[in-house]
């Protein structure tokens, strides 16, 4: 048998095996720790680890033998954007090149035609990564409807026209954070969503889309930081048809200023 006995420096802690606490608290200490009992010396191997991440996940290291790597700076013209497969969506004037990436100013915007971003439209029937970097991002604040951000998106080619995005949002009060949002077409015909939100105060990072067979993982990394994987959604089989990066927003009164300096895409062989 193995015991682990510890006390909660907490007011109203029932000690040594467990504790109750109130929602309004935030911090506790933990002391006199002792272990009694055959408690293993070593950690076991990683794949033998119980909450060990799985080796096909958005982490795992993936040989890029066979594969093609894709990388484009963004601080181009209009022109030599759709030359490289780019279309421009949403109002041309909203998205204005720069020495430090592509600007998309977004202002007086409610519905999708009035987004302004880009289309990478490619044909992606197994694994992929795909990142992009993003800067200097202000918002401010939307009146109604669900709110205001800046997305990278990956289109699925099936039955019910699935969208897997990660992007920073913000909500009324200004306030930043990472979204992770799978959305596809319900039997009603209308559209049903799936999100996880996670509090974020940087204005410049990545966003990345990871495919690893059946699933796409939703990463977001701070500026200076580390990814984190904010969700993972199984998507099933179906082939990736088109990528977008676009900001958008729920009301015309929302405005969302953003760079976006470099698109790296890595594909892999079946």
């Amino acid at each position: 048998m193995k015991v682990l006995q510890y006390e909660i420096d907490e007011p109203h802690a029932n000690r040594h095996f467990g504790f109750f606490r109130y929602a309004d608290q935030t911090e506790t200490r933990v002391r006199k720790i002792v272990y009694r009992g055959d408690w293993p010396k070593q950690l076991p191997s990683l794949a033998d680890q119980e909450s060990a991440y799985p080796s096909t996940g958005p982490f795992s290291a993936r040989s890029n033998s066979g594969s093609e790597i894709l990388t484009f700076d963004l601080n181009r013209s209009h022109e030599e954007l759709k030359n490289d497969g780019f279309s421009i969506l949403g109002p041309v004037d909203q998205i204005k090149t720069s020495k430090t990436g592509l600007r998309l100013a977004l202002k007086n915007s409610d519905a999708y035609e009035t987004w302004p971003g880009l289309s990478l439209g490619k044909s992606i029937e197994g694994d992929f990564e795909v990142t992009v970097d993003f800067k200097e991002l202000k918002t401010e604040s939307f009146q109604e409807g669900w709110g205001i951000g800046f997305d990278l998106q990956a289109e699925l080619d099936d039955q019910t026209g699935s969208s897997v995005a990660i992007g920073v949002h913000a909500n009324k009060e200004g306030k930043l954070f990472a979204k992770a949002q799978l959305s596809h077409d319900l039997p009603s015909g209308k559209r049903g969503y799936d999100e996880v939100r996670m509090d974020q105060k940087t204005d410049s990072g990545k966003l990345r889309l990871v495919r690893r067979r059946k699933e796409i993982h939703c990463l977001f990394a701070g500026a200076d930081s580390d990814f984190t994987l904010i969700e993972s959604f199984i998507v099933g089989e179906g082939v990736v048809n088109e990528l977008r990066i676009m900001s958008k927003s729920s009301d015309k009164n929302a405005k969302l200023d953003v760079t976006v300096d470099e698109f790296s895409l890595t594909t892999f062989e079946k």
